[in-house]
């Protein structure tokens, strides 16, 4: 009757440590599965924050191309005046001519 007995009691603490384990192991799932939802939030958060990145890097590029643009304009622009302003010192010496004749014909 004892040797029943003490199986009996064995069974009883063997049943109270699985249902401990038991509840263990579901806390432990739990944890796991906010953990993953933290984890899949936080993948979101990443995969927003890299679009937006992505966004910002083709509008640079856009700016960047204009930009370019510009510069090539301007360039020629200047290249344009420079040649425009080499005929300066010709146009002035006509002119410099020119008063002088009219100042001998005045005379």
């Amino acid at each position: 009757k004892q040797s029943m007995s003490d199986l009996r009691s064995e069974t009883r603490q063997l049943a109270s440590k699985m249902e401990e384990q038991v509840a263990e192991f579901r806390e432990e799932k739990e944890q796991l599965l906010e953990d993953a939802d933290e984890n899949c939030r936080q993948h979101t958060k990443q995969q927003q924050y890299i679009e937006a990145l992505t966004r910002d890097l083709d509008s640079l590029e856009a700016n960047n191309n204009e930009l370019c643009k510009t510069i090539a304009t301007l360039e020629k622009d200047l290249h344009e005046t420079k040649r425009e302003a080499s005929c300066v010192p010709k146009l002035e010496q006509q002119l410099h001519n020119a008063d002088t004749t009219v100042a001998r014909l005045e005379q």
